[in-house]
C-alpha cells in the first residue's frame, strides 16, 4: 500500500486504482502507483491522459514526478503498455505510455479513434475563396469532407451557415440528382433551439433567393447530440455505428467547443463514408463539461504537423463583429476578455471605459442590488398576462455564476431568490432547469421553462420554434431552480442582460475561458460582481486539458 501524501487530491477510487497499479509489481518504485492515481483523478477532472510537461501547472504538488522516466518506470509492469515507435495497436492493458503521457487504456483508444477518423477526413489541397463569408463557407464544404468555421459572437457564423446551405444543396443536387438529407445539431437542448431560433431568422432571405427543392431539403430544427444518435440516458449506447451509419449527407455541429472527445468520437465513427461535417464554434470559449478541448486542440496549425496543416485549410475563422455597433462596450471587452492582460481590462472596467458593462468591485452591495433586481425581475414576469409573454421576458435576462456552490454560488442564489418570492414548492413564474436528458417528453438537459396556470394547474412550459410546449410538473425528470446558472449551463445561450457574480476564493474553476464565456452570454448589459484580485485570477490563468492528438496525430503522419 502507498502512503499517500495528505495534501494530494485525490479521491477514494483514485487511491484504490494507485493502490492495484502498485500491488501487481510490490518491488516497483512508489511513483508507480501515485502516477496511476494522477492519471485516474485526471481523467475525472476533463483531461484524457497525464501529460508530465504539464504536471507543474496541474499539480503543482506533484511537480517532481515531471522528471520520471514513464517507459523507464514502466517497461516490465503487466498491467501496463508501452508505446515505441508508431505502432498504437496495443495488447491488453489498464494503462498506456506514450511520449510521458500515462492514459487509461480507454481514452487512449479514443484518441487514437479520433486521430484516425481525422486522418481519413483531411485532404491537403488549399481551396481558392473570394466571395462572402457564406460563398467562401460552401466552397470549402464542397471540397472537404470535415470543415471548421469558428469565431467569436456577432461575427455571423449563423449567418454564414444560411447562406452556404442553399448553395451546397443546389450543388448536390447537380452532382448526384437528389436533395441531400442535412440535419442540425448541438451539444444540449438550450444550444439546439438558440440554433433553430437563429436559423429560422434567415429563412425570409433564402426564399427569396432559391426555389421551392433547394428550400425543402434545408432542415427545418436542430437537435442534441444525444437525440441525433438516440444515446440511451442510462447506458450511453447509441444503435449507430461505423457498421450501422446514420442515413445523412451533411452535419452541422454547432457549439463544437462543448462537445467532449467520447461524444465527437461516436458522431464521426457514425457517419457514413461520403458525409461532409461541419464544426461550428468558438475555440476560446469554456471547453466540454465532460473530458476533453478537441476544438481548441485542433485548430491550432502546429508547426511540422502535416495532420493539423492539412486540417487547418479545411479552417474559416470569422472575425468582424456586426454587433459591435450595437454594444460597443461589450464588443471590445469581449475581443479584451479573451486577448489582452488583466492589468488592462481591470483599468478599463474601474474607468467605466465599456460602455453597458458595470463592474461592482464593492462585493457584498453588488450582490445584494443584483438578488434585490432578480427578485423585482421574476416578481413582474408573475404579472404578465400570457405565458408567451412571461417566457420572452425570462429569455432577457439571467444571473451567471462562476461556481454552484458558496456563498457565490448558483445554488445559494437560487435558494436566496426564491426564499424571497415565495415558499412554495413551486408558484407562477418560477424558473426550473432541466438537469437530464428526457427523450420521451422532449426534453434534454439544461433546457429551461417557467412554471405557469395551465387549463386550472401549474405546469412547465418551454418556448419552441414551433410554439410552446408544456409538460406536467409530476411528468418532469430531474430538475432544479433556474433564475441563477453556472456559465457552463448557460452556454450556448445569449441573454439581453446578464449579471455575473465571481467567486472570492481562489477558486480553481475560475480561469480565463470562463470569464470569455459569461461576458459573450450578454447581448445588451453586463454587471460583473466581483472583486479585482477575484477578477484578476480568472483573467491570468489559461485553462489546460492534458491530451496527446497533437504529439498522436505527429506519430501517424511521421511528422
Amino acid at each position: 500500500m502507498i502512503d499517500w501524501p495528505s495534501q494530494a487530491p485525490l479521491s477514494a477510487s483514485a487511491r484504490l486504482f494507485g493502490n492495484y497499479i502498485q500491488s501487481a509489481v510490490p518491488e516497483i518504485s512508489a511513483d508507480a502507483g501515485l502516477l496511476a492515481a494522477l492519471c485516474f483523478h485526471a481523467v475525472s477532472v476533463g483531461h484524457s491522459c497525464l501529460d508530465l510537461a504539464q504536471l507543474p501547472v496541474i499539480f503543482p504538488r506533484h511537480s517532481r514526478l515531471a522528471a520520471v522516466s514513464l517507459e523507464s518506470l514502466f517497461n516490465a509492469h503487466p498491467l501496463v503498455a508501452v508505446i515505441r515507435g508508431k505502432d498504437n495497436d496495443v495488447p491488453p492493458a489498464l494503462l498506456v505510455v506514450f511520449q510521458q503521457r500515462l492514459y487509461l487504456k480507454k481514452y487512449w483508444d479514443l484518441e487514437c479513434r479520433l486521430i484516425q477518423q481525422l486522418t481519413s477526413r483531411a485532404t491537403d489541397n488549399a481551396v481558392q475563396c473570394n466571395g462572402s463569408a457564406g460563398q467562401d463557407l460552401a466552397t470549402v464544404c464542397m471540397d472537404k469532407p470535415m470543415v471548421f468555421l469558428t469565431g467569436g459572437p456577432g461575427t455571423g457564423k449563423t449567418t454564414a451557415i444560411a447562406e452556404a446551405l442553399p448553395i451546397w444543396i443546389q450543388h448536390f443536387l447537380q452532382q448526384y440528382d437528389r436533395l441531400p438529407v442535412i440535419r442540425l445539431c448541438a451539444p444540449t437542448g438550450k444550444a439546439a433551439l438558440r440554433m433553430t431560433s437563429a436559423l429560422a431568422s434567415q429563412r425570409a432571405t433564402q426564399a427569396e433567393r432559391w426555389p421551392e427543392p433547394v428550400l425543402s431539403a434545408l432542415p427545418a430544427a436542430a437537435q442534441t447530440l444525444h437525440g441525433l444518435l438516440r444515446k440511451q440516458s442510462m447506458t450511453g449506447h447509441s444503435p449507430y455505428s461505423s457498421e450501422k451509419p446514420l442515413s445523412l449527407d451533411f452535419l452541422v455541429l454547432d457549439e463544437a467547443s462543448m462537445i467532449d472527445l467520447p461524444m465527437l468520437v461516436a458522431v464521426l465513427e457514425a457517419l457514413p463514408a461520403h458525409a461532409k461535417v461541419l464544426l461550428v464554434g468558438d475555440p476560446k470559449q469554456l471547453p466540454s463539461v465532460e473530458l476533453g478541448n478537441v476544438l481548441g486542440t485542433l485548430l491550432p496549425d502546429i508547426a511540422g504537423n502535416s495532420l493539423f496543416k492539412r486540417l487547418s485549410t479545411a479552417h474559416r475563422h470569422l472575425s468582424c463583429n456586426y454587433r459591435q455597433a450595437e454594444s460597443p462596450g461589450l464588443a471590445q471587452l469581449s475581443i479584451d476578455m479573451a486577448d489582452s492582460g488583466s492589468a488592462r481590462v481591470l483599468q478599463n472596467l474601474q474607468e467605466n471605459n465599456y460602455p453597458n458593462v458595470v463592474f461592482h468591485s464593492a462585493v457584498e452591495v453588488g450582490l445584494a442590488a443584483v438578488v434585490l433586481e432578480s427578485v423585482r425581475h421574476y416578481r413582474s414576469l408573475a404579472q404578465h398576462t400570457s405565458v408567451e409573454d412571461a417566457l420572452l421576458k425570462m429569455e432577457q435576462r439571467t444571473l451567471l455564476c462562476a461556481v454552484r456552490h458558496g456563498r457565490f454560488g448558483c445554488e445559494t442564489l437560487n435558494a436566496e431568490i426564491q426564499r424571497r418570492l415565495s415558499g412554495a414548492r413551486y408558484q407562477q413564474g418560477q424558473v426550473l432547469l432541466i438537469t437530464e436528458n428526457a427523450p420521451a417528453l422532449g426534453l434534454a438537459n439544461g433546457d429551461t421553462g417557467l412554471v405557469w396556470a395551465s387549463k386550472g394547474a401549474l405546469a412547465l412550459h418551454f418556448n419552441r420554434p414551433e410554439g410552446i410546449q408544456c409538460v406536467a410538473l409530476h411528468a418532469l425528470p430531474k430538475h432544479e431552480l433556474g433564475y441563477a446558472l453556472t456559465v457552463h449551463k448557460a452556454q450556448g445561450s445569449e441573454y439581453a442582460q446578464v449579471d455575473l457574480v465571481l467567486p472570492q476564493d481562489d477558486s480553481a474553476l475560475l480561469n480565463r475561458a470562463l470569464l470569455y464565456t459569461a461576458v459573450t452570454r450578454a447581448r445588451n448589459l453586463l454587471n460583473i460582481i466581483g472583486s479585482p484580485q477575484a477578477l484578476a485570477r480568472g483573467l491570468d490563468t489559461d485553462p489546460i486539458r492534458m491530451n496527446g492528438l497533437a504529439a498522436l496525430a505527429a506519430n501517424v503522419s511521421g511528422k
